[in-house]
């Protein structure tokens, strides 16, 4: 009886050293990734049409490339879900250009769409709407903030190699 109990103590005393062994080697994002993370959740917000979450990701001093401050900003997402229903947002590619302290810079390429079929156009991750945004982030309590944001068009023949590629997997004739 007395070897059962000291057999399960040393179970469970190895199960716990199991446990708390993984959890220790259990790697922290890096700051790229972490960076990668925010966009995608920026994405899920925009196809959600949560303008109060999208506001938030803005820093209270943010300006777009037109001027536009964050009151404007607001104004701007809400008459695009106004516009558009049911969008999709893709991730083609982003690229961390410098991480400085609590500073960063990126490039994001997406496609956008909008209407009926959303689910058909999310699950192709294509649109034709393929759009590149530069922005500037900072982190003031330690979440990362935009800070300033420029956005284009971006045609085919213009994607970043990634992006591209990405979109001959699904479309081999484009």
């Amino acid at each position: 009886m007395k070897f059962q109990l000291n057999a399960r103590i040393v179970f469970v005393l190895c199960l716990a050293a199991i446990i708390l062994g993984s959890m220790a080697c259990k790697k922290e994002k890096t700051e790229e990734e972490k960076l990668l993370d925010f966009v995608g959740v920026i994405g899920e917000d925009v196809e959600a049409e949560k303008i109060d979450r999208l506001v938030f990701y803005l820093d209270k001093d943010f300006e777009d490339f037109l001027g536009r401050d964050l009151e404007a900003a607001e104004e701007l997402i809400a008459k695009y879900f106004e516009r558009y229903k049911q969008i999709a947002f893709n991730m083609l590619g982003a690229r961390v250009i410098k991480i400085e302290g609590d500073r960063a810079e990126m490039e994001v390429e997406v496609s956008l769409s909008s209407g009926a079929a959303k689910m058909l156009r999310k699950l192709v991750k294509y649109s034709g709407q393929c759009y590149r945004f530069n922005l500037d982030l900072k982190r003031p309590l330690g979440e990362w903030k935009i800070v300033y944001a420029e956005w284009r068009y971006m045609p085919l023949d213009q994607l970043f190699p990634e992006s591209f590629e990405m979109l001959k997997e699904i479309f081999p004739k484009i």
